[in-house]
């Protein structure tokens, strides 16, 4: 049988299954029903911007332009049942403290003890926090839009055209936006977003559909050479606001956190980060060890008591070192409160595809033997070796 071209026979090749599952499939069978969207106003500020993704437990969503007659301006949620004025971009957590990163002297800040480059950014913070959301200088860094009308599209155009390659289109909101982005808003043509599609929702519906894929789903990472993935890493004593720092120059969402043996401790992305307020920036200049442990609401041993000043050297230093490798936690990212989800090499597509949905993740780190990270697999990844099977 030919389609599109390419014959699906017998002697089909694994790209080719592939493509055909994801051309026949349009955008419209991700998504029968119609979510609650939360949308924002360009007029929002900071503030009010965080505690919202917070209260909704979500880490973006679209912002408009509202009408010069809007006659409710205290408000800072558009209702998603009004056509707005314009459909501004998105905003999310890493919008906000990447354009946080562009207010303050990073080297000025290097110079600062703790206490008082916690005072600094709980300041700066608090200031930061009365912006209005049109007067960031990074925002719709991760969000596109698109018309109902293009919801007949098929996936693989979904994903290649909306998310792995939207400035291919022509049709992208935001001053910063990436060549990738993990969500797309649907709107009408009266301007209301109806629904939002996610990396997420097109990797859930993969995993309910993996045996579509053919062959490919039972192929390993190593096979579909998905290992070779450099991994950004730092150390557990590294601020929190300098792990932010690196991610915004490097343009990518997330760090492993490695101990002197880069064994794998933990991950610092932004998701970690969904819950903070701008008047507690202060807590970003403490070491991501303990950020991320102070979070989770546990100690993290690792860094407090082995590395503190006045411990390093004494008589009591071993005791020390003993009671904390006595104590180190049996799953990984445990010491910073985490429970890590990892995979090894020879673990196939469809096992990570069941792995991210099953914990509601975007990433699986790959660990070798002795848990060091050797590479990273993210919904992106995955969605970009599809595409890239199918050429």
């Amino acid at each position: 049988m030919k389609f599109l071209g390419i014959n699906f026979g017998m002697d089909a090749k694994p790209g080719d299954v592939v493509r055909k599952f994801l051309v026949d499939t349009k955008v419209s069978d991700l998504k029968a029903e119609v979510q609650q969207v939360t949308i924002l106003k360009d007029n929002a500020t900071v503030d009010q911007a965080l505690r919202i993704l917070a209260e909704h437990k979500i880490l973006s969503c679209p912002v408009v332009t509202p009408p010069e007659h809007d006659t409710n301006d205290e408000d800072p949620i558009w209702p998603m049942d009004r056509a707005s004025g314009d459909l501004m971009s998105f905003i999310d957590v890493r919008d906000v403290l990447c354009s946080f990163l562009e207010e303050i002297n990073m080297e000025e800040m290097s110079a600062m003890n703790m206490l008082t480059k916690m005072r600094f950014l709980e300041a700066k913070g608090v200031e930061y926090g009365t912006k209005q959301l049109r007067d960031l200088k990074q925002i719709g860094f991760d969000g596109d839009f698109l018309h109902q009308s293009q919801a007949r599209s098929s996936l693989l155009e979904m994903i290649l055209y909306g998310l792995l390659q939207p400035k291919v289109r022509g049709v992208h909101g935001g001053h910063n936006q990436a060549h990738v982005v993990h969500r797309i808003a649907i709107f009408d043509n009266q301007g209301r977003v109806s629904n939002i599609i996610s990396q997420t929702d097109i990797i859930r519906f993969l995993e309910r559909h993996s045996k579509q894929l053919g062959s490919t789903a039972q192929s390993t990472l190593q096979e579909l050479g998905m290992v070779a993935h450099a991994v950004e890493v730092i150390r557990p004593e590294t601020s929190a606001i300098e792990a932010m720092a690196v991610m915004n120059r490097q343009r990518i969402s997330s760090l492993a956190i490695v101990d002197a043996n880069n064994k794998i401790l933990g991950n610092f992305s932004v998701s970690e980060l969904r819950t903070i307020m701008s008047e507690h920036f202060g807590a970003l200049a403490l070491p991501v060890g303990e950020f991320l442990a102070l979070e989770h609401k546990v100690e993290y041993v690792g860094y407090n008591r082995v590395h503190d000043e006045g411990i390093v050297g004494t008589v009591g230093h071993r005791f020390v070192v003993d009671r904390v490798s006595r104590g180190k936690p049996h799953v990984a990212g445990e010491e910073v409160g985490q429970q890590l989800v990892l995979c090894r090499p020879q673990d196939t597509l469809a096992e990570v595809l069941g792995q991210l949905v099953r914990h509601r993740i975007h990433r699986i780190y790959v660990v070798d033997e002795a848990e060091v990270p050797i590479g990273i697999v993210t919904c992106t990844d995955v969605l970009r070796k599809l595409v890239q099977l199918c050429e």
